[in-house]
């Protein structure tokens, strides 16, 4: 971080680690040492809701240490879905989680997934109420998708995905089928979800007004991207994305043949008794 910072220029840094503070002790160390370093970095983090309500005496700490911006898996607002897919945060703790990165400034991104749940009109507002209601700065709508490597991915229906092109599964773009809602609807309805978050007297006061300066060049700056964004990706939808008849898809995209998948993987062929 040194490097990038002082022979590079870097602002910015994202950590590529999904959970940052999976381990308290060693998050809280690697702080207390960015904040000796006194780099000037603006800092992105993964975590998930339950970590930073557990480490609720920590969040000045991450402040302090130049952190911006956390980004939070809350993939559903609804408890009984959050059981199904082994989540350990109910709705009232990411709530809490939110609370306490609004408390202490700092940006909070929360992904929310479509796909989990046959999705209707109805889910769709559910989902829009539920997310006035967590009320965290930035929503970031994401769609299932079904990667082969995945217990779930791995028990998903290959009839139901209707997206076969693999650059498409970005988890921006829908892959499964839904059975009340055709590709057009689930995009028309996520798009407009997104459109009225952030566009709700709430969020926009917030850009207006907040009284962190730091927290209002993040956070506008962050809306001028998406909305950047969201015009491409209503462009890909209209030019350049095509859906498959559902029932047309025999194994899930880029799974590996079961001959490839079972065979040994052979490091050396020189029997054991040649060698020292």
């Amino acid at each position: 971080m040194k490097v990038l910072a002082k022979d590079y220029g870097v602002k910015i840094i994202w950590f590529a680690d999904e959970n940052f503070a999976a381990d308290r002790e060693l998050a809280k160390e690697l702080l207390e040492k960015i904040i000796e370093a006194d780099l000037g970095l603006s800092l992105n983090l993964n975590m998930t809701a339950a970590d930073v309500v557990r480490d609720a005496d920590l969040i000045p700490l991450y402040k302090k240490a130049g952190v911006d911006y956390i980004v939070m898996g809350v993939e559903s607002l609804k408890d009984d879905v959050i059981v199904d897919i082994r989540k350990n945060n109910p709705f009232t703790i990411s709530k809490e989680a939110v609370r306490l990165l609004r408390e202490n400034n700092i940006i909070s991104l929360t992904n929310i997934i479509y796909g989990l749940e046959e999705e209707s009109w109805k889910t769709l507002f559910e989902k829009f109420k539920g997310m006035l209601e967590l009320d965290s700065d930035i929503l970031n709508a994401m769609y299932l998708t079904p990667h082969f490597w995945t217990s779930d991915g791995k028990s998903t229906d290959p009839n139901s995905i209707i997206q076969k092109d693999l650059a498409k599964w970005s988890y921006r773009n829908q892959v499964i089928a839904t059975p009340h809602l055709k590709p057009f609807e689930l995009f028309l309805g996520v798009k407009l979800t997104e459109a009225f978050y952030h566009l709700r007297p709430k969020a926009l006061w917030r850009l207006a007004f907040h009284k962190d300066k730091r927290y209002l060049q993040i956070m506008r700056d962050s809306m001028l991207t998406g909305v950047r964004v969201v015009l491409a990706e209503i462009f890909e939808f209209l030019f350049d994305t095509k859906f498959s008849p559902q029932g047309s898809t025999e194994k899930i995209p880029g799974q590996p043949n079961k001959m490839v998948e079972s065979s040994p993987l052979i490091l050396e062929q020189i029997p054991i008794s040649q060698k020292n």
